[in-house]
């Protein structure tokens, strides 16, 4: 499957998790145990965990000037989002980057046949990486 589309599915299948491209980004490159395995130069999810109900295609991305989605226009999930703000305040929405590990984040492990779309992602996840200060480690 291309990125872009991986991207966007992640935002139909999931809108709880995923309301900001970053925090995509952040799950497929840097969080370990992800679900995701490299299989011929892509990220794949085992499908067979998504349920084709589930997705909530009529929520369009906010998509930047590439066409790359990068927000939801429509957070769904706003009334529990506003109970976990009074509960754990407004730190907990932010969006954060997971710890990036050497040896197993995706970031840092990727095949030599990676499809140029995934090098691309990985890299824009790199840029975005350093601009909140946190430092990569070089492809193990």
């Amino acid at each position: 499957m291309k990125f872009e589309e991986t991207i966007q599915q992640a935002f139909d299948y999931y809108p709880s998790l995923f309301q900001k491209r970053q925090q995509v980004l952040d799950q497929l490159f840097c969080v370990i145990g992800n679900g995701y395995d490299w299989q011929d130069g892509e990220l794949v999810l085992d499908i067979n965990c998504l349920e084709e109900d589930k997705r909530i295609p009529y929520w369009k991305p906010i998509l930047d000037k590439n066409g790359k989605a990068i927000q939801r226009k429509k957070d769904p999930y706003e009334d529990l989002n506003k109970l976990k703000e009074e509960l754990y305040g407004k730190k907990h929405l932010k969006p954060h980057w997971y710890p990036i590990y050497k040896n197993y984040s995706y970031i840092c492990n990727y095949p030599k046949n990676i499809k140029p779309d995934w090098l691309a992602g990985i890299v824009e996840t790199k840029k975005l990486l350093r601009k909140n200060k946190i430092s990569v480690p070089r492809n193990g």
